[in-house]
């Protein structure tokens, strides 16, 4: 697990803050995980529409981002995410209490503006749920 606070990094709080722990930070990725919770948007009586992958992979890439920022600055910054590009979803929904881990790798950096591979999947069979391609501006 990964010593600093989540807060640190994304401006998420409250039900919004989706992601429970940060697995690995480094210069090359970010992973994350979070368990779906009754609290999450989009949730509906026993699970949540995958829609919310997106939000997922949206704060971990905040989490790159940040952390990168962070390690140069002693301060944290927040990304602002310009597009997906491209996603894929092989789930139709997500049951409660379904264990998620979410990876972003950069595939491009140029000053501000950045793309990243992410996936989420399903962490007790490995499962791909979702990928993806996401934009992120990012201010200086």
């Amino acid at each position: 697990m990964y010593d600093i606070d989540i807060e640190k990094l994304i401006p998420h709080r409250d039900r919004l803050k989706l992601i429970d722990e940060i697995l690995v930070a480094d210069d090359k990725r970010a992973v994350t995980a979070a368990t779906v919770n009754e609290r999450w948007p989009l949730y509906d009586e026993d699970s949540v529409n995958p829609i919310i992958l997106i939000e997922l992979t949206a704060q971990t890439t905040g989490i790159a981002v940040g952390n990168k920022r962070y390690k140069e600055t002693g301060k944290g910054v927040y990304g602002w995410i310009v597009g997906i590009k491209q996603v894929k979803f092989s789930v139709g929904r997500i049951p409660l209490g379904t264990r998620l881990v979410i990876r972003v790798d950069p595939a491009y950096d140029h000053e501000s503006y950045a793309v990243f591979n992410g996936t989420v999947e399903n962490a007790s069979d490995q499962k791909i749920l979702c990928s993806m391609e996401i934009q992120v501006f990012s201010p200086e």
